[in-house]
């Protein structure tokens, strides 16, 4: 269901709107409001987080991990909050044993997350898969 649907009147659809994002298949609670004020408050970029999951061609090593860590890699006030790797079995060459290595991230804060990520990778000499 779309949160207009939880409305009981749809013509409060075009007054509440959600405060902050909705992403398909989230959970948790669901604020609406009529105060924009508010609703840019919930989603401005100091508040923001974003994650990325990127597939890397070689596993990070332990230097590697503790550099992406640094703030300083990225631009503005877009700081790291979370890192992960999984291992995974490469897709392209199956039964050969080789192994991929995800990449789990989330940022905090600021804009053009995209390039500042690919420009953090490229910096410790991660190589993202095609």
């Amino acid at each position: 269901p779309t949160y207009r649907s939880l409305l009981p009147d749809m013509s409060l659809s075009f007054v509440a709107r959600p405060a902050g994002r909705v992403d398909i298949g989230a959970s948790g609670l669901l604020v609406l409001t009529c105060c924009r004020a508010l609703a840019e408050a919930a989603t401005s970029s100091p508040r923001q987080i974003v994650k990325w999951i990127a597939q890397l061609r070689q596993q990070l090593t332990a230097s590697q991990l503790v550099a992406l860590r640094n703030s300083s890699l990225f631009q503005g006030n877009v700081a790291p909050i979370a890192i992960e790797t999984s291992d995974v079995a490469d897709a392209h060459t199956q039964g050969s044993g080789s192994v991929r290595q995800l990449l789990y991230l989330e940022l905090q804060g600021g804009t053009g997350h995209a390039s500042q990520l690919r420009g953090a990778l490229a910096s410790i000499g991660a190589v993202p898969a095609a």
